[in-house]
Parts: structure tokens; sequence; C-alpha cells
């Protein structure tokens, strides 16, 4: 039985025809997708790729699997919706990642209100930042990410809708003695030389600050 996933891999590889960009529209690693081929090509049993300079060049054999592979993965879509609307109890599975503020703050009022809505759907929640949930998310790890965003640090993939839920101001603390201690506005840029509290060095809410 042929892996979908893989098919996908297969499928990206063929339409970008590189490792390194199918990788960069799946979020996965270069060697991720080299392995995902290789199984494949196990399973096959023929060589799906030849190498022509930088590029990758589909085989006959590996460009008849591809095609099926686009049409497989549009019908298993396909299904999926069509099962999910066809039903007048709301069932199967929700994914649902959420940073952690979100996680303890707006996600469980949610999850009542949906169990009381749809109580047959099963909801399952993962704490995770942005930049780890929206890859998981492009790969069909998650159905739903609730993510923060602040400036232009967080970039969604031009495949996912985006639906704003809440504000969330920033509150920075001064000494009352600050130059700035009085404003009610204050642009990080001002602050960019001041010495912080803050999160620890390398965590994605630390690059935010100045």
């Amino acid at each position: 039985m042929l892996n979908l996933e893989r098919l996908r891999v297969l499928r990206a590889v063929a339409d970008a025809g590189s490792l390194a960009a199918a990788g960069r529209e799946l979020h996965l690693s270069e060697s991720a997708v080299s392995q995902q081929l290789a199984r494949l090509r196990v399973e096959i049993g023929h060589d799906l790729f030849v190498r022509s300079g930088r590029r990758l060049v589909l085989t006959a054999k590996g460009e008849r699997l591809a095609d099926y592979a686009r049409r497989l993965i549009d019908d298993a879509t396909a299904a999926l919706d069509d099962i999910c609307r066809s039903d007048d109890h709301v069932t199967g599975q929700v994914r649902i990642a959420a940073f952690a503020t979100a996680a303890r703050a707006l996600v469980p009022r949610a999850l009542v209100s949906l169990r009381e809505l749809a109580p047959q759907l099963v909801v399952s929640l993962d704490e995770s930042e942005p930049d780890e949930a929206i890859p998981r998310l492009l790969r069909g790890e998650f159905d739903v990410v609730i993510s923060n965003e602040w400036s232009d640090r967080v970039h969604l993939d031009r495949r996912l809708s985006r639906t704003a839920l809440k504000d969330d101001p920033v509150v920075v603390a001064l000494p009352a003695s600050h130059r700035l201690a009085r404003r009610r506005r204050v642009a990080l840029s001002e602050l960019a030389k001041e010495r912080w509290i803050a999160w620890p060095i390398g965590t994605l809410c630390r690059t935010w600050l100045p």
C-alpha cells in the first residue's frame, strides 16, 4: 500500500524540481524529503528521478506515479470534505495547537462551548509556539493553530487563512524616574538601547525585542 504522505512529497518535488524547494513548500528539511523519496523508491522498486545539474528530473515511471499522486491526494481531500458535509452530526478529530498564554486563557472556554455544540467531536490540544506549530499545520499535523503575531515576525503561508481573535497590548514596565515613564505610548525602537528583563535569548518572544 502506497503511503499518501510520501506521495505528497513526490508531488512537491515533481512540481518544484528540487529537494530544497520541495522542503520549503512542505516545511521539511532537505534530508527528510530525500528520506521519504528513498523509501518510496524501495516501495515502487524503480528509480523515480534522475539528476540534471541541480534539478531532479522525473523518469517515465516517476511521471506516471506523480500524476497518480496528484489525483490520489485531490481525491482524498475531496472525500474527506464530502463525508464531513454529508453528516448531520459533527464528528471526527480536531487537532489544535496554541501558544502558552492562549492555551491557558482562550482555549479552555472554547473547548467547553465546542463540547456543547459538537459532543461527538474529539479535540486534542498541543501547546506549541507559532514557529513550530505553523509548519506542522502545513504538514497536516494540526487543523487549527492559535498564534500570536507581533510586527513582522510571524508570516502566514498563502495556503492558510487567518481570523483575528483578540488584540493583546504590549505593556512595558519602566522605573518612575525613566525619561519615558509618563508617556502613554512608547515605540519599541525608543527602548532599543535599554537593558531588558525579558525572555531567554533564542526564544521566539525574545526575538521581538529591539
